[in-house]
């Protein structure tokens, strides 16, 4: 639910959040069948229920007063308002305030309230504070500024393993494109996520987490840039980081992507079983997909990374098209031949000599007697054993070269075939005779 109010409905309020503290964990019975007994979820109901709801205050052809009295006239049926209740402890948990600018633009705010509710059919306790967000929609409702805040995020499992984010923000400028889809830049970012126990003990620890994207139009096609970032993963008393992962996907058909975004909404508007809805879904991105990508789209993978212990592992590539026409786009068997991919990678010896380690220490404590000791001498002597080994077998088969400290693999496939360092990998074997 919060997360439809954040995107789908972007909007804000001037109170501020509140401190919630956290609550004990009730241990309950876990059904059978989770996704069986999901419609049974209070949760799942008001998340239903409230997304239903606020389609109707999606922008329409109104003057921009009259959306203004709208929105602030808004008010949940009294059967949503009765599982907000069960919820939330309140009938009215959403607050939204609309008010019209003297430059024509409207600005849209709400205050979701804090929960703190035990889902007995998901057996989880889901909390957090209090979610607030501000929009500024230009006259034509063409153009919207937005930013959203949820200082902290809980979700605790019935034996009371805890996966908490904090400091999670959202901001966003986006446009419509000329067939009515959404363009612009958007970032989401989570300061902290920790995993616990029972006894709040942290077992994994996530810092500084962002993702980012930027979609753009040029004529009739459509480019979309993703960055996702990790400063540090902590578990025990190990740490990776920083991961960094970037692609940009290029020349993609704007006006299938645009029509697919009207079917979504269409199909939202239909009260369909969870079945047959998903298989809607499905059948239409299905249909779709096949029309966005055009014979002209690309695939760049930027950047790839991974730091341990001051060791960075890299990927770069890119996947195109070579001489596509649409029909191949019917099935893989055609397309497979007309793909052209190339993958750089590049992992430093020390990386792979720290890995050596982290294999070999744990190998030689599930091997060794309780209560014993692995030594450092026997770790490292282990190591480089199967360092040495592992090299030498892949140096064999053509797989990586070693380049000044650094490992290195160029992997190609174009006209159906796969190299690595321009060495074929494999070739089709031939079909076996059906004579005896």
């Amino acid at each position: 639910m919060a997360a439809t109010l954040l995107c789908a409905f972007p909007i804000h309020a001037d109170e501020k959040p509140a401190t919630v503290a956290p609550i004990a964990v009730k241990p309950q019975a876990a059904p059978s069948n989770l996704t069986k007994n999901l419609p049974d979820s209070a949760m799942w109901q008001v998340f239903e229920a409230v997304t239903t709801e606020l389609r109707s205050l999606r922008p329409q052809h109104l003057p921009a007063s009259a959306l203004v009295s709208k929105y602030n006239a808004f008010d949940f049926s009294p059967s949503t308002k009765q599982k907000l209740f069960k919820v939330f402890g309140t009938e009215k948990p959403v607050h939204i305030d609309a008010k019209l600018r003297a430059d024509g633009k409207i600005d849209l705010s709400v205050l979701v309230d804090a929960l703190n509710y035990a889902d007995p059919v998901m057996n989880s306790t889901f909390q957090w504070a209090p979610i607030t967000s501000n929009s500024s929609f230009d006259d034509s409702f063409r153009q919207v500024d937005i930013t959203a805040n949820m200082p902290w995020f809980s979700i605790a499992d019935k034996g009371g393993l805890t996966v908490r984010a904090d400091d999670i923000s959202y901001q966003g400028a986006q446009s419509v494109s000329t067939h009515g889809g959404w363009l612009g830049k958007a970032s989401v970012k989570i300061a902290t996520i920790d995993v616990s126990d029972a006894t709040n003990a942290v077992h994994g620890a996530a810092k500084d987490f962002t993702a980012t994207f930027d979609i753009q139009q040029r004529e009739k096609f459509v480019d979309i840039d993703y960055q996702l970032a990790l400063q540090s993963v902590k578990w025990d008393k190990d740490e990776i980081g920083p991961i960094r992962f970037g692609i940009k996907l290029n020349n993609l058909d704007e006006l299938t992507m645009s029509n697919l975004k009207k079917d979504m909404e269409k199909l939202e508007t239909r009260k369909l079983p969870d079945a047959k809805r998903n298989a809607e879904v499905m059948a239409a991105m299905k249909k779709a997909g096949s029309k966005i990508i055009t014979p002209l789209s690309s695939l760049d993978i930027q950047e790839l990374s991974v730091v341990y212990h001051g060791f960075k592992a890299l990927v770069t590539g890119k996947v195109s098209l070579n001489n596509t026409k649409q029909a191949d786009f019917s099935s893989f068997e055609k397309l497979k031949d007309k793909l052209v991919a190339h993958f750089d990678m590049e992992m430093p010896m020390g990386l792979a000599e720290e890995i050596s380690k982290l294999v070999a220490r744990r190998s030689l404590e599930q091997k060794a007697e309780k209560g014993q000791v692995v030594s450092e001498d026997a770790v490292n002597q282990t190591a480089n054993l199967l360092l040495t080994q592992t090299i030498e077998n892949l140096r064999a088969q053509k797989m990586i070269v070693v380049d000044d400290q650094t490992l290195r693999s160029k992997i190609d496939f174009a006209d159906g075939k796969l190299l690595v360092n321009g060495n074929p990998v494999f070739s089709p074997s031939p079909k076996a005779s059906t004579k005896k």
